[in-house]
């Protein structure tokens, strides 16, 4: 019965599924960030303002 269902699942759904788990090992994985300032701070604060927000 397991092998039927395999069998008639369409191929985008494997490629799919191969795509996900790529996906949530990429994120499983450390890191490095960079330690540069950000250098739009006071843009985005006075876009804040603008807005009301």
């Amino acid at each position: 019965m397991l092998i039927e269902i395999i069998r008639n699942t369409p191929r985008w759904v494997f490629l799919l599924f191969i795509v996900l788990l790529v996906m949530g090992y990429q994120q499983s994985r450390d890191r490095t960030a960079s330690r540069r300032p950000f250098r739009h701070w006071r843009w985005l604060i006075a876009q804040r303002i603008r807005c009301g927000n």
